[in-house]
């Protein structure tokens, strides 16, 4: 198998080298999700704009999309985002003035393909200035930020991003600064001299090269360095505990693209890279309440540091007869991993240690498709997944390496006349997978505090090192993950009005340890995950100078546990509400509105969570109680200020979480409420 793969990779990388060549363009009628590529007009899914994000204060997008998806459930650790085709991005690392649309793609075959388990795809597209000449675009954001109990402090954002169009060739650069703080608690026995806060610069260069008609290459980079930091004192019973962290962390992408298209063949390659690395250190003590006489002290240091290559080939030849196209295409990708840890701590007692860890590995995968289309009105593709990588890790059984998948999107109303002004889309899909790890490499923030072991999971089947299962724990067989979706899209007046259900099903598998008499043995946790999603989405009034597109979203999210021996020990909950034990099924979602009134624009958005199941203590073995978490969200009234052609400026008053309760388990209760500007030229 090893002969075979590294054949076909030195057939492609010749054929290539012959051949740099591109498309001429980014077609917007493609979902592009890293292995597979799909129709975008037949493809369910939640659409947002760039710019209606804009103007709303966060730091990981997580947090602007919750009202307009799956409401509390769009959590940091539950989205992986593939940006402009490349799975291995941060989002966090783009500035949300260099992004045009998101795109959370409700397919199993794209989910299973990137994100087993219970992740959320979402497809980042970033913006790309075709107009010729010089363009500079300039924004600020200034908000206090606030919880109960807590005092005020600052969050800032500044941008300046310039684009130039020449001929062929377009590129751009961008820098962003952004200061994000959790406000500290008073009380007594409280002191804090540093809050907890981050700094993160981002710098973004890309350029564009339109050799002809068929070609096209790209390139883009990113660069993000951030630190975290906090200094403070806090009562823990009976003694005070002091503690300081100092966090830092850089993030290196960058990715290189050629497409192209000749008639009826097309091609893609796609070459990027990402370099990151993290590291900590810091200090706690700990006091009576009496006097300052040091109990115990700990001081710590941690780094970690991951590289890590992608390349994918994707070719295809498009037929057509009448008005059938027929479309064979070949997806072959290539992952190299390194990742390494290390941590050391020292105690005033004189007890020290120290730990090592590696992992390195690689990642071969093959994806034959055949996608059958009539008109732009029905979508066929369907494939197998081939894992070509070879062994697994040590430890574990025989696992697949072929799995199926299958996705289907038809617009019954248009069949038969593609000119009707309603429509009626059904979706279908189907997808099978194993767990091979994550490429994902998260930058860290105030919410989302990933430990300095992001890298590879232990548990994969296609990684060698040090990763894998210990052969005295036993050896476990790791089952393949498996997804379906349905779904349906009715649409009136030329898409005026859209009603949107969604239902997926999902298994999901993990293994522990746990300690016995006889020894530590491997216990397996299963359960399955099922979603239900409505939406209602339009445009209340558009006429005379007045635009109001509003929508409403909710989301049920429900998990079976199989085991029921086993679910007390577990440490990972899974999203969404626990049916044994808990007859209430909990709603979320969020109300979602952009009015627009000659020159001052409106947002409002309204994020709920209706009977959230909480675990009365720290286990799910001794009930639950109900809550309910309202909030509005995020708000913004706008005035775009009469300027010159060509040049636009806005000024808008911003406030999140202003009004909300108390409740809920998923959501950041900090408030905003700030000024903010944006200035193109």
């Amino acid at each position: 198998m090893k002969r075979i793969t590294l054949h076909f990779a030195v057939a492609v990388l010749a054929l290539f080298s012959c051949q740099l060549s591109a498309d001429a363009q980014t077609d917007s009628a493609r979902v592009d999700a890293g292995q597979l590529v799909l129709n975008k007009r037949l493809t369910q899914g939640i659409r947002i704009k760039g710019e209606d994000l804009s103007k709303l204060p966060f730091t990981n997008l997580a947090d602007a999309l919750s009202a307009w998806a799956y409401g509390v459930y769009m959590t940091p650790g539950n989205i992986i985002y593939v940006v402009d085709g490349n799975p291995l991005a941060d989002v966090n690392a783009y500035s949300v003035y260099d992004i045009e649309e998101v795109l959370i793609v409700q397919n199993a075959a794209v989910e299973m393909n990137t994100a087993p388990g219970q992740g959320v795809i979402a497809l980042v597209t970033t913006r790309r200035k075709l107009r010729p000449g010089i363009g500079l675009e300039l924004a600020l954001r200034s908000s206090l930020v606030s919880q109960p109990a807590a005092k005020t402090e600052p969050y800032t954002q500044y941008y300046a991003g310039i684009t130039r169009a020449a001929g062929k060739l377009i590129f751009g650069f961008s820098y962003e600064y952004l200061h994000d703080v959790w406000p500290p608690t008073k009380g007594d026995h409280i002191s804090t001299s540093t809050p907890f806060n981050l700094d993160r610069q981002k710098v973004n260069g890309w350029a564009r090269y339109q050799a002809d008609v068929h070609n096209l290459i790209e390139l883009t980079a990113n660069f993000t360095w951030q630190q975290l930091d906090s200094v403070r004192a806090t009562p823990y019973y009976a003694s005070i505990v002091d503690g300081s962290n100092h966090e830092k962390q850089n993030l290196f992408t960058p990715r290189l693209r050629w497409q192209g298209r000749w008639g009826g063949l097309s091609q893609e390659l796609q070459a990027g890279y990402v370099a990151g690395l993290h590291t900590a250190h810091g200090i706690t003590k700990n006091y009576p309440f009496d006097n300052f006489t040091e109990l115990v002290s700990q001081t710590y240091a941690a780094q970690s540091h991951t590289d890590h290559i992608f390349i994918r080939e994707r070719i295809a030849y498009a037929f057509a007869a009448k008005s059938w196209v027929f479309e064979p295409a070949l997806n072959a990708s290539y992952e190299h991993i390194i990742d390494r840890n290390d941590y050391g701590s020292l105690t005033n007692s004189g007890s020290a240690g120290t730990s090592s860890t590696w992992q390195k590995g690689h990642i071969w995968l093959l994806t034959p498709s055949l996608a059958i289309r009539y008109k732009d009105v029905f979508d066929l593709q369907g494939g197998i997944l081939a894992n070509l990588t070879g062994k697994p890790a040590s430890g574990l059984q025989k696992y697949e390496k072929v799995f199926p998948f299958a996705s289907l999107g038809v617009d019954v109303l248009r069949l038969a006349d593609a000119s009707r002004t309603s429509s009626l889309k059904i979706f279908g899909s189907y997808a099978k997978r194993t767990a091979w790890g994550s490429n994902d490499y998260q930058l860290n923030d105030l919410n989302n505090q990933n430990t300095l072991n992001h890298g590879l999971p232990t548990l994969s089947t296609v990684y060698y090192g040090s990763g894998g299962f210990s052969a005295s724990f036993g050896s476990p067989n790791f089952p393949a993950f498996w997804a379906w979706h349905a779904g349906a899209t009715y649409s009136v007046a030329k898409d005026r009005l859209q009603v949107s259900y969604s239902f997926e099903r999902r298994n999901e598998f993990e293994y522990f340890y746990l300690v016995t008499p006889g020894g530590f043995v491997y216990l397996p946790l299963n359960w399955t995950t099922s979603m239900h999603y409505v939406a209602v989405d339009g445009k209340i009034f558009s006429g005379g100078g007045v635009n109001w597109r509003s929508g409403l979203h909710a989301t049920i999210w429900s998990n079976d546990l199989h085991d029921n021996t086993n679910d007390s020990y577990y440490s990972v909950s899974p999203t969404g509400d626990y049916m044994r034990g808990s007859a209430v099924t909990s709603v979320t979602g969020g109300w979602v509105n952009r009015i627009d009134v000659m020159a001052v624009s409106i947002g409002l958005d309204l994020l709920y969570h209706i009977h959230e199941s909480v675990p009365n203590d720290v286990t799910i073995q001794n009930g639950f109680h109900q809550e309910s978490y309202f909030s509005l969200q995020n708000v913004y009234v706008a005035w775009r200020v009469p300027m010159a052609k060509e040049k636009a400026l806005e000024l808008y008053l911003s406030a999140r979480g202003v009004p909300q309760n108390d409740k809920g388990t998923y959501v950041d209760r900090r408030r905003f409420v700030g000024v903010g500007g944006k200035m193109s030229l």
